[in-house]
């Protein structure tokens, strides 16, 4: 069985190239997940705070920032964005919700869908 796809390498160069030319993206300071990272951020701070009067409030803590770093964009493309994207047959997204470069795309269907 032959593989009719292009080369790996050559399939992520050619991405990142059409990437750079993407006009459509909403910024990352605008996303919804930042917003509702911060706040997640400030609760764990709360519960850091909480914690030298109750030791539990270490553990609702470190699950706050879990939960933060699930919503937080990332600055750059997730590592494993490319080969997402190549595997699955050239989608226009990856998986990763918090991905730099997928997220601002999500966001823009989606505005575009709402309109």
């Amino acid at each position: 069985m032959t593989d009719d796809r292009m080369p790996y390498g050559r399939w992520c160069m050619e991405a990142d190239a059409a990437d750079a030319q993407r006009e459509d993206l909403v910024p990352l300071a605008e996303l919804p997940g930042l917003a509702s990272g911060r706040a997640t951020l400030s609760r764990a701070l709360e519960l850091l705070q909480e914690a030298p009067s109750r030791p539990a409030a270490l553990d609702e803590a470190r699950e706050a920032i879990r939960t933060a770093l699930e919503q937080v964009p990332q600055t750059g493309r997730d590592q494993h964005c490319h080969e997402y994207r190549w595997r699955s047959g050239d989608a226009p997204v990856c998986s990763v919700k918090t991905c730099g470069r997928c997220a601002p795309i999500r966001a823009a269907r989606d505005r575009q869908a709402a309109r």
